[in-house]
Order: structure tokens, then C-alpha cells, then sequence
């Protein structure tokens, strides 16, 4: 996979300061309420309608940006890559973004019907709230910085390496957990 860049991650950072913006009181989208479920659930369903359009054991890129509710629980969910992986293989098929639909959503797009699959829904919502804190910490002005995200690249490529050969956990700053979340969501 390629390297990432500066405007890769700015688009991420965009991406995360709009879902922060559309998510106030109990419209939130990061804390459990009736705004989460709905988007968790229609997420579910454009999921499996996303799956029905391809054929079955294959792949299938999404070329039209979800709405931003189902967006961002994409989002959450692809970086949970094993359980991302179990949802797409029990739909059977894999869901991937296109390239440069990675952090895209349609803000003018309806959200689609409600699907009911309780356990994922409940894993997903639970998802969203790790990421809420994660959300918060990267949408301060100093990520509009070119260099900090320059370095934070940097740092991301030693993080990297040092991940793959220790033996234990290694838990990331913020700008290098922004970084690796940035290489694994891109389209």
C-alpha cells in the first residue's frame, strides 16, 4: 500500500470534525441514543444492500459516499478489521471503498431503512463510543498544521515498525493513531 499523505489525513480530519459537528445532545453519534441506533441500523442495512448488488463470494468497491450516519459507522466498524472481516464474510461478500471514497459522505443522501441484527448493532454502538474520545482529541486547531501531520506521518512509519517486532501492546499517540487509522480507512 502506498505511503500516506498530508491531504489524506486532512480529509480524515474533516471527515471526523463533520461527524462532530452533525452530533449534539441527543443527536449525538458517539454516545448510545435514539440518533446512534438509527444510524447504526441503517448502516446495517446499506451494508447488506451494498452486498446484494455483488456477486456472491466476491468483493465489491463503493463508489457513491453513504450519508454521513452510516458513514461514520462504517467508519468505526472498518477499523475493527476481524470483525469487520465476519460481517462482510456472513453477507457474503466484502465491502471495501472505492479510491477517494474512504472519509466521502453525501450530506444531502436519505438514510436507508432499518435492519435488524441486534448483536452487531449493539457491538457497533459500543464501537462508537471508544471512538468518541479519539474523535475529540484530533479536531483541535493544531491538526490544520501541515507539519504536525508531516510528523505524525513519520512518526506513524517508526510506530509501525516497532509494532511489528514487539512483543507486547503498544498503544499509539494521538497523531499516530490518526496516521494508522487514516492507512487503514483510505479508499
Amino acid at each position: 500500500m502506498a505511503p500516506i499523505s498530508v491531504a489524506e489525513l486532512k480529509e480524515h480530519i474533516a471527515f471526523l470534525r463533520a461527524v462532530h459537528k452533525s452530533s449534539h445532545g441527543d443527536e449525538s453519534l458517539y454516545a448510545d441514543g435514539k440518533r446512534l441506533r438509527a444510524a447504526v441500523r441503517a448502516y446495517l442495512a446499506w451494508l447488506a444492500a451494498r452486498a446484494a448488488d455483488a456477486p456472491f463470494g466476491g468483493m465489491t468497491l463503493v463508489t457513491c459516499p453513504p450519508p454521513l450516519d452510516i458513514a461514520w459507522v462504517w467508519h468505526v466498524h472498518r477499523l475493527a478489521p476481524r470483525e469487520y472481516a465476519r460481517a462482510c464474510a456472513a453477507l457474503g461478500v466484502f465491502v471495501a471503498p472505492a479510491p477517494g471514497v474512504g472519509f466521502a459522505y453525501d450530506p444531502a443522501a436519505p438514510a436507508a431503512s432499518a435492519l435488524e441484527l441486534k448483536e452487531m448493532e449493539d457491538s457497533l454502538v459500543a464501537a462508537v463510543g471508544r471512538h468518541a474520545s479519539f474523535l475529540w482529541q484530533v479536531s483541535g486547531a493544531s491538526y490544520n498544521h501541515d507539519a504536525l501531520l508531516s510528523r505524525a506521518i513519520t512518526r506513524y512509519e517508526h510506530f509501525a515498525s516497532l509494532k511489528a517486532s514487539a512483543k507486547g501492546g503498544l498503544a499509539p499517540p494521538s497523531d499516530v493513531d490518526l496516521a494508522w487509522h487514516t492507512h487503514m480507512l483510505r479508499g
